[in-house]
């Protein structure tokens, strides 16, 4: 096939995007890209398998964030090689590459130090008969430090300016490889923070740490932290962001949160005067760049995303404590606490308790339109792994019953009669998506995921809840956070590309799926109704079918009953000349149309992935458009479209 790739005139594969292009192999001058627009925030799932957002984010905006950034050495001989550089009182003395403590109030200090600064102690004790000696960075504070005999480690935040050790009994002692670098720069430590190996600590006094400024206010970002200890009122500066208390607010694990900016600075603030550390501190900023194309692996291989127009109507899609959910009967949430389908420890747990009713988790929503598309990530945890449901309506309402087997592994289900569809996807580590759509409008309607009459204890991860109305499947994932959140339609095009056209004879290739959608359309066209090819499927018939017009004149169309339709693939080419127009489909010919089907030169000139006049739009995935401006001969139509 290596021949027929390079007789290609376009090859469009999806091997990268740029912002607002969808970019060809072939032409190489970008006659070729496609433009792309869809102005709204959208995700994707990457080639690792992860859940992400496509809009362009900015580099972290936190400087050290992990706190492993150490300065230069301040200590000059801190391995005693000659006897100079320290003050050395009351018996010190530097002798044989060490420095000796020798008897009560001994010492030996430099002044490298600048007070309210963090800094990293090393020095190693080489022998020690037993007596005591602290450390000193001011004139009058003292520190306990390690004194066995060993290399130490001691992190510090500096009243003076001295290193100093100093004997606080009778002492013999040697000390060698003393080294002070300077750690937490760019930060901001209130009264009880310090830092230490890679992490900023608080002893339990009400203050936080900041980088000012850092900011721009009413610009939106990503803000991420992990959390170890027990904190219960650890937040990001309620001066900083627009967001309540609660969506502000810090747990064990790695914190993950989309807040908008109302100061240039940022900081956390420990309100709860909480022991704990944190670490991995990263603000990225979300620009306003949405028209990113989305390449999506969901099915392991890249496929161009182009999705219609959605509005999750859950208004906490990853939050379960939060307020919007209802739990009831022994269902209890913990957040936070494993490794979400996004790749970060931010999503909760759901434990359902023996109980003599059903053990509930529901948002009520009202709900209007013929169709609703429910969906949520679950993975198994512990316990059973049977008799827990997935529903819209109540309890007795329209769902799926789940199960786990394989320790988690597989997850089966069986939908109820009047459930239209539904599909259960693998994602990373056991999660699994599951989706249904269902006829169900109320004003006082239940998004529900519980266990009907359970007993024993389960276990569950959940993550990404989503409601939609009026749409036929669930489409990929909607974050929200506080309200409800709209995806924007995908829009492709490429246009004035006349002279890779095919015009007298042509022909063009497409590997792609489809969704359930009536006339989801790619065309070839004038840019015009007027003169075009088209290839389409429909839903109301379960065909997908193509015709041509010319001069305003349309042809028979050529169509196929597709019994796997919808979500199944399809290799498709299309070709025309002056003798006829041929549709090849997954590796055979589906039909002809004997008639003059060429076009006077520069007539078409657009690919559109929708119809000609912009309806119709194509929802789908497409791994392949390759376009020919000469004829192919059956045999490469028949070997190229060969599932």
């Amino acid at each position: 096939m290596a021949n027929l790739l390079d007789e290609a005139s376009i090859l469009l594969t999806p091997t990268a995007y740029n912002n607002g292009s969808m970019l060809a192999v072939k032409p190489e001058n970008g006659d070729g890209d496609f433009t792309f627009s869809r102005n709204s925030a959208a995700t994707r799932v990457n080639a690792q398998g992860l859940v992400e957002n496509v809009q362009i984010l900015s580099s972290n905006l936190v400087s050290n964030g992990d706190f492993s950034q150490e300065g230069s050495e301040l200590v000059t001989n801190g391995n005693f090689v000659t006897d100079s550089d320290w003050l050395l009182e009351n018996g010190a003395v530097i002798n044989n590459g060490s420095v000796n403590l020798l008897g009560n109030n001994s010492k030996f200090r430099q002044t490298p130090l600048i007070s309210g600064k963090s800094y990293k102690l090393v020095y190693e004790v080489i022998s020690t008969d037993g007596g005591s000696f602290r450390f000193q960075d001011g004139v009058t504070a003292f520190m306990d430090v390690p004194q066995t005999i060993g290399i130490h480690t001691y992190y510090f935040k500096s009243t003076g300016d001295r290193v100093q050790f100093q004997a606080t009994s009778a002492i013999d002692a040697r000390i060698d490889n003393v080294s002070v670098k300077e750690v937490g720069q760019d930060w901001n430590l209130g009264t009880g923070w310090s830092i230490g190996n890679g992490v900023a600590i608080s002893d339990g006094s009400a203050t936080g740490i900041q980088q000012n400024p850092l900011l721009t206010i009413d610009s939106t970002y990503q803000i991420t932290a992990t959390v170890a200890g027990n904190p219960s009122l650890l937040v990001f500066n309620s001066s900083s962001f627009y967001e309540p208390l609660s969506s502000r607010t810090l747990s064990n694990g790695t914190n993950v949160y989309i807040l908008k900016a109302k100061s240039i600075n940022f900081g956390i603030t420990n309100a709860g005067a909480d022991i704990c550390d944190i670490t991995n501190i990263s603000v990225i900023e979300i620009t306003n760049d949405t028209n990113l194309p989305r390449i999506d692996y969901t099915d392991g291989c890249g496929s161009w995303l182009l999705e219609p127009q959605s509005t999750n109507l859950i208004t906490q899609s990853e939050l379960f404590s939060n307020a919007a959910w209802t739990k009831k009967v022994n269902a209890s949430i913990t957040s936070n606490v494993v490794i979400s389908p996004n790749g970060t420890l931010n999503s909760d747990t759901i434990t359902w308790a023996t109980s003599g009713s059903a053990t509930q988790l529901y948002q009520v929503k009202n709900i209007t339109g013929t169709s609703q598309s429910l969906s949520i990530f679950i993975k198994y945890i512990s316990g059973s792994g049977t008799n827990f449901r997935f529903s819209i309506g109540t309890i007795a309402g329209k769902g799926i019953n789940l199960t786990f087997t394989n320790n988690g592994a597989t997850l089966t289900g069986v939908a109820e009669v009047d459930v239209d569809s539904y599909k259960i996807e693998d994602y990373e580590n056991n999660w699994f998506r599951v989706s249904f759509t269902a006829n169900y409008a109320n004003s006082n309607c239940e998004f529900n995921v519980y266990r009907p009459l359970g007993t024993g204890t389960d276990v569950y991860a959940i993550y990404g809840a989503q409601l939609e109305s009026s749409i036929s499947y669930a489409t990929s994932y909607i974050p929200t956070q506080g309200a409800s959140s709209t995806r924007l339609r995908d829009i492709a095009t490429n246009s004035g590309i006349g002279s890779l056209i095919g015009q007298t004879e042509g022909s063009v290739f497409f590997d792609l799926n489809t969704t359930l959608k009536n006339y989801s359309v790619i065309s070839i066209s004038d840019g015009t109704n007027a003169n075009r090819v088209v290839f389409y499927f429909s839903a109301v018939s379960n065909q997908i079918a193509s015709y041509i017009t010319k001069s305003n004149v349309n042809s028979s169309t050529i169509s196929s009953i597709v019994n796997s339709y919808p979500n199944s693939n399809y290799k498709v080419v299309i070709k025309y000349n002056s003798i006829g127009f041929y549709i090849f489909a997954n590796g055979g010919l589906i039909g002809t149309i004997p008639s003059n089907y060429s076009f006077p030169n520069n007539t078409l000139n657009e690919i559109k992935l929708s119809s000609p006049d912009n309806s119709n739009f194509f929802e789908g995935k497409v791994k392949n458009i390759t376009v020919y401006n000469q004829l192919l001969t059956d045999s490469e139509a028949i070997a190229l479209t060969t599932i």
